[in-house]
């Protein structure tokens, strides 16, 4: 019996973990408006003036993988809730 194949890739690896070049694309890639995230999660038009004002003093940095959790539609997702006021 052949031993089992050992592999050379660190533990943990992903996409997100395994390079510079994952993360880098990953923020390369993210919303970076908070008027952008309400749109693509089709979120009530009255958090808009709040995602402005909130902006002005804290940068929205959302990656994609992130976004793809959020719940479309949802203003009390927990994870919208991490981004939006």
């Amino acid at each position: 019996m052949p031993p089992p194949e050992t592999t050379t890739k660190p533990p943990f690896s992903s996409p997100l973990r395994g390079g510079t070049e994952g993360w880098k694309s990953e923020l390369a890639g993210a919303i970076r408006s908070g008027e952008e995230l309400i749109d693509i999660l089709a979120l009530p038009e009255s958090l808009r003036e709040g995602a402005r004002r909130s902006a002005e003093g804290f940068p929205v940095v959302v990656p994609r993988s992130y976004l793809a959790r959020m719940e479309v539609g949802n203003p009390r997702d927990p994870l919208v809730l991490q981004v939006l006021p």
